[in-house]
C-alpha cells in the first residue's frame, strides 16, 4: 500500500454574472482581486440567526430568510481596495443557490481597521 495519497480536486463554483472563484481562491467581485479578507459568518436558520465575527459568536433572533426555504449562509469579505461583500449560499427546494450580495465602497477605501475572523 502506498503512502501517496491524491489530493482531491478543488470544486470551482461559478456564480451568475460573478466568477468569484479561480481554482482555490476567492475573487473579488469589484476587480477579481484575491485578497479578500473575512469579516463575518452568519447562518440564519428558520430566523434563528448565529453570527461569528471578530468579537466573538452570538445567536439572536431575526427574519427567516425570505427567498430560501431553511438555511441561508452568508460570508462578508472586505477586499483591500475597501468593497465590502458577501457571499450568500441559500437553499430552496433540493437547490443549492449562490450569489453575491451587498456591494458598498468603504469611505477609508483600505483595509487596515478591517475586523478580520481569522487573525482572531
Amino acid at each position: 500500500m502506498s503512502n501517496d495519497v491524491k489530493k482531491p480536486e478543488p470544486i470551482i463554483l461559478h456564480i451568475p454574472a460573478f466568477d468569484v472563484f479561480d481554482e482555490e481562491k476567492v475573487l473579488s467581485p469589484n476587480n477579481r482581486d484575491t485578497y479578500n479578507h473575512p469579516t463575518a459568518v452568519r447562518v440564519n436558520r428558520g430566523g434563528e440567526i448565529t453570527e461569528v465575527t471578530a468579537a466573538g459568536t452570538k445567536v439572536s433572533g431575526g427574519e427567516k430568510p425570505k427567498e430560501y426555504r431553511g438555511v441561508c449562509i452568508e460570508i462578508d469579505f472586505s477586499d483591500e481596495h475597501g468593497l465590502d461583500w458577501t457571499l450568500q449560499f441559500g437553499f430552496h427546494k433540493g437547490n443549492t443557490l449562490v450569489g453575491v450580495l451587498k456591494r458598498q465602497q468603504r469611505l477609508d477605501g483600505g483595509y487596515s481597521d478591517v475586523p478580520e475572523i481569522w487573525r482572531g
